[in-house]
């Protein structure tokens, strides 16, 4: 395919890219963004046919060479049309000729007229082989395509299996473009049921978890007598744990390390410097599994907690969508809307807290 030009070789792409959603979206949106910076350099949007716009008619010569040279041409072509005719002419007059030299030559008439019967029926004879053959070597000409793979064949016994397979693609197409509008719908009623239903008890928790961290701190800084300075101290102490996760790995790790560094110096008073510069490098090497093996072992983890213990050919043969998956799908999204109501009315709490406390404090102290 390299070699030939871009306008004869056919871009295949594969069905994934222009039937799957996700990759339908990401498609429109780059091509969003090429017809943006297109417009932003004000360069044109249609399509670039990678073919050479010059004109291949265009020959750089005057009128007058040109008409020169057509004018040689044209006599070129009329000398040998003459010379085609005479050629004719002459060939015509020696068959007369020689014609007129056997009808003197014959005596008999009879002689004659069954000559002529013969001659009529050899060549009728050779017209209708001359058929024949060309006929038999057609079809051996389209029995050798069909072997070579260059023509379709005859009797395709496999075109109905082809266009059945294009009938049942286009019915399975349809079939899942109606999944997935019944499970967008059902995605929206789904988040409208918790926003209803669950709503109050999600921010319910919500308010109860922030406002029992807020009375820890209180209780925690009870000497003090002071509130938390700002309310997202409250998404710190998750980092904090993350951090001493981390720091304990790194601890082991430090360890491990330290055990191989004094080995490795008895090892230097012993071996020298290779064996100092190989401890090095096997220090380097990171133990445990790659990030493409955690990947991995979260897909699977992923795949037998939803879907491992499910019966899908007995129980939803037709792939209908799962209520309780439905919810979990959307539930980060509602816990999302309303932790942000939440933390805004925190906040505002936090800061009716402090104002009480200081008016309190105030008070105590004019007494």
């Amino acid at each position: 395919d390299l070699k030939l030009n871009p306008d004869t070789v056919e871009w295949k792409v594969p069905r994934y890219f222009l039937d799957d959603q996700e990759a339908r979206e990401e498609i429109d949106d780059k091509l969003h963004k090429i017809d943006h910076w297109l417009g932003v350099f004000s360069m044109p949007q249609d399509p670039h046919s990678l073919l050479d716009e010059k004109d291949p008619f265009e020959v750089g010569f005057t009128v007058d060479q040109a008409v020169a040279i057509i004018q040689k041409n044209e006599r070129g072509r009329m000398g040998i049309n003459r010379a085609d005719m005479h050629g004719k002419w002459r060939m015509e007059s020696a068959r007369k000729e020689e014609r007129s030299k056997r009808q003197a030559e014959k005596v008999d008439g009879a002689d004659d007229l069954l000559e002529s019967q013969v001659l009529a029926a050899t060549r009728i004879a050779a017209h209708w082989k001359r058929k024949v053959d060309r006929r038999r070597f057609l079809r051996m000409r389209e029995e050798e395509f069909e072997f070579l793979g260059m023509a379709p064949p005859r009797t395709n016994d496999k075109s109905s299996i082809i266009e059945d397979m294009k009938k049942h693609r286009e019915r399975r197409k349809k079939m899942q473009e109606d999944a997935d509008e019944v499970y967008q719908k059902a995605l929206k009623e789904q988040l409208e049921w918790l926003q209803k239903k669950k709503g109050q008890d999600i921010k319910a928790d919500l308010l109860e978890e922030r406002r029992q961290w807020i009375l820890d701190c209180y209780a925690r800084l009870d000497k003090h007598c002071q509130f938390p300075n700002e309310f997202d101290e409250f998404y710190k102490q998750y980092d904090k744990d993350d951090e001493e996760e981390a720091d304990k790995g790194k601890d082991g790790k430090g360890k491990g390390k330290e055990a191989k560094a004094k080995d490795d110096k008895g090892k230097k008073g012993k071996g020298g410097k290779k064996d100092a510069a190989a401890a090095e490098e096997e220090d380097q090497q990171d133990v445990g599994p790659s990030a493409v093996v955690q990947q991995f072992m979260e897909h699977i983890s992923q795949y037998t907690e939803k879907w491992e213990r499910r019966d899908e050919q007995n129980n939803n043969f037709d792939q209908r969508y799962d209520v309780e998956l439905a919810r979990k799908n959307v539930y980060p999204i509602v816990e999302a809307e309303l932790r942000a109501l939440v933390d805004d009315q925190m906040r505002e709490e936090l800061a009716n807290l402090k104002l009480l406390f200081e008016g309190a404090k105030k008070k105590k102290g004019g007494k």
